[in-house]
């Protein structure tokens, strides 16, 4: 550290950018320090150097070391470093494009472009992102199983973890080519799951609880699995961990409190399934909270602008009859009914 502060002080940027990393993760006896680190990470993108400048970006795409959050500002250091080879923020900048990020906008082709230019550079993540857009037919290439599989098979040995999910859920539903084979897709949600990855674990807690891919039935290890994969951001998960609570499975003693808990987390995550779940805890006074139809038409709101059917009808009633503090109101009725039917709702 001490050379590094002697190298970075003299102008040398590789230095300042590892000064910058040892303030952020308080190594060689330094006091972490994210605003230190950020600090360093500037000079030391401003002198050129590409993995500072991706640092920079990411720090200001989160908000880190005292930085306002600030997507444009993100985005243009992720250009910057981009430009200057660095393969992260190649994946970085073609995310930003895929979904208009940063004032950037929305070009699928261009994201593609950044992410051949990221897998080629051997990054993972855009090996993984490379394949989705080869299997879902993406920024203008044609849909290609075969290459989907073969760049989510590269990340896979790059070691991404989500490849390993996508991988399993091809070989569980017979996918791009590949011939059906539960076993083979359980054993991919195990190599995801153990690597961190949230719908992998969902998906190896499912395969649990039903007993799939030469699996034994274990309900107390699927819930075990869900509860991990919620805890890691999985809404589905927490939408099931709320249900064992519910209902006592799993070796878990029955807790409403904690299903509605999860239920609540699962929503406010944009869970559709959960937003309908908690207006109908709300319309009727379920899971321990009070009835009350302000609320229960705002969680229906939710679930509908989300996709949610069944959740379409009830707002459509709930406008019909003027119900949860909404003004009576039968043109937004009759759209919402009209939604719902659309998408699938018998009674609508």
């Amino acid at each position: 550290v001490e050379w590094y502060q002697k190298a970075a002080e003299a102008g040398e940027a590789t230095a300042m950018y590892n000064l910058g990393t040892c303030y952020e993760y308080g190594q060689g006896g330094l006091t972490k320090d994210e605003a230190k680190a950020v600090e360093w990470y500037r000079k030391a993108a401003e002198a050129g150097e590409a993995t500072a400048m991706y640092n920079l970006g990411y720090a200001y795409s989160y908000g880190q070391g005292g930085l306002t959050k600030d997507e444009a500002k993100a985005v243009e250091w992720y250009q910057k470093a981009a430009e200057a080879g660095n393969g992260t923020a190649m994946n970085s900048l073609g995310y930003a494009y895929e979904y208009g990020k940063g004032g950037l906008t929305k070009d699928e082709t261009k994201a593609v472009e950044w992410y051949q230019k990221a897998a080629e550079a051997g990054e993972a993540t855009a090996m993984n992102n490379l394949g989705t857009c080869y299997e879902y037919g993406k920024g203008g290439l044609t849909k290609d199983e075969a290459k989907a599989v073969e760049w989510y098979q590269k990340a896979v040995e790059a070691g991404n973890a989500t490849a390993m999910c996508n991988l399993g859920v091809c070989y569980q539903y017979g996918r791009e080519g590949l011939t059906k084979d539960e076993a083979k897709a359980v054993e991919w949600y195990q190599k995801a799951a153990e690597a961190g990855n949230a719908r992998g674990m969902y998906n190896l807690g499912y395969a649990y609880e039903y007993g799939q891919g030469g699996l034994t039935k274990d309900e107390t290890k699927a819930v075990e699995w869900y509860k991990k994969a919620a805890e890691a951001g999985n809404t589905t998960a927490m939408l099931n961990l709320g249900y064992a609570y519910e209902c006592g499975k799993g070796g878990i003693t029955k807790d409403e409190g904690k299903a509605m808990e999860w239920y609540q987390k699962a929503g406010e995550a944009g869970n559709a399934t959960a937003m309908y779940g908690l207006g109908n805890c709300y319309e009727y006074g379920k899971g321990g909270l009070t009835k009350d139809e302000a609320k229960a038409v705002e969680w229906y709101k939710k679930a509908a602008e989300a996709g949610n059917a069944t959740a379409m009808n009830k707002l459509g009633y709930a406008y019909e009859h003027g119900k949860g503090e909404l003004t009576k109101d039968e043109a937004k009725a009759v759209e919402w009914y009209q939604k719902a039917a659309e998408a699938g709702e018998a009674t609508a």
